[in-house]
């Protein structure tokens, strides 16, 4: 929670939120922050997992997967699942599926 960590972090946002939102691929995304406990959250919903992957593998996410130790106090963890619909997608079915995961954590 450095003041040079939040301004790293806010550099790799920007670029990486015009690859989100520019991919045709992406349904919804929501963000979630708290700059109580410092903590950042991203649920996002695509059409495929091809579209999902292609922003996975995009420069800007590379880059700020690269930076996660610059950012980042440890603890995190990623995922994704399949739904058959997007009823009952939300931070409570995400919350379920993170807890299910061994890892790697960041």
């Amino acid at each position: 929670p450095t003041d040079e960590a939040r301004a790293r972090f806010g550099e790799l946002m920007n670029p990486l939120l015009g690859d989100l939102f520019g991919n045709p691929e992406l349904v919804a995304v929501q963000l979630g922050m708290s700059e109580r406990c410092g903590s950042a959250r991203t649920l996002s919903v695509w059409r495929s997992v091809e579209g999902m992957f292609t922003f996975v593998t995009s420069d800007s996410h590379a880059t700020a997967a690269a930076a996660v130790g610059d950012v980042s106090r440890g603890g995190s963890v990623v995922t994704h699942w399949e739904a058959a619909s997007v009823d009952g997608i939300g931070w409570e079915e995400a919350v379920v599926q993170a807890a299910a995961v061994d890892g790697p954590f960041y």
